[in-house]
This record gives structure tokens, C-alpha cells and sequence, in this order.
């Protein structure tokens, strides 16, 4: 819901090792965005846990720390990149493919991303 869009996203750009400020407009944009464009009841808007910890990953992976200059730019275009290819493939109909997974499949990939945004947090909870 909307009362929860401004800390979700604020939460989000923190397991993204972003400042709080850059959740807000994760919470603003895309709802403004769907608005215009958007047709579906039933869609998450905005920032998961998931996607914030995959593009942190990504970026560390790349040798940047979140104090480091390119860290937000890199970001950026990830994000940006990702939002290009989901528009692609909507527009090549390639989502009956999420059909096919299984529901174990599923669980198991919901289970395994909860305990890895779980552990990654572990270390604002114990300082």
C-alpha cells in the first residue's frame, strides 16, 4: 500500500548500500510511472529485497564500495539496463515463461533470498 511505499523503499536502498533519500524516489517514480502506463490489479511497484541485494552484489562484485564515486553510477545503469530488457521481453510476451517454473522451484529461490537479505543485514543489528 502507499503507507508503506516511503520506508519499503527506504529500507531497500539500504540493503542496496544507497542513502535512505535514494529509496524515496524508488517509492515515488515507478508509482507515478504505473499510473500512466500500467494495467494490471495485482503488481508490486517499486523496489523488492531481492532486486536491491542482486544490483548491490553486482556492483560489489565489480570492486566498488558504496563510498566510492561510480557506486551510485553503476547502479544507475544496471537499473537502467533492467528496465529495458523487462520492456523487451513484455513486448515479446516472454512472461508465460514464468509459467513453467514449479512451485518448489519458486519456494525454494523465496526461502534462499530471505536468508541471504536476512545475513546481510546481520551486521546493522549487532554494530
Amino acid at each position: 500500500s502507499g503507507v508503506m511505499a516511503v520506508p519499503q523503499g527506504m529500507a531497500y536502498a539500504i540493503v542496496a548500500g544507497l542513502h535512505p533519500v535514494n529509496g524515496l524516489y524508488t517509492a515515488f517514480i515507478p508509482a507515478v510511472l504505473y499510473t500512466l502506463f500500467g494495467s494490471s490489479m495485482h503488481l508490486i511497484v517499486g523496489p523488492t529485497a531481492v532486486l536491491s541485494l542482486m544490483t548491490a552484489n553486482a556492483v560489489s562484485s565489480a570492486g566498488l564500495e558504496p563510498e566510492d564515486e561510480r557506486y551510485v553510477n553503476d547502479l544507475m545503469i544496471i537499473t537502467f539496463c533492467s528496465g529495458i530488457l523487462m520492456m523487451l521481453l513484455s513486448l515479446f510476451n516472454v512472461g508465460f515463461l514464468a509459467n513453467l517454473l514449479a512451485q518448489p522451484v519458486l519456494s525454494g529461490f523465496t526461502s534462499a533470498a530471505a536468508f541471504l537479505i536476512g545475513g546481510s543485514q546481520l551486521k546493522y543489528v549487532f554494530g
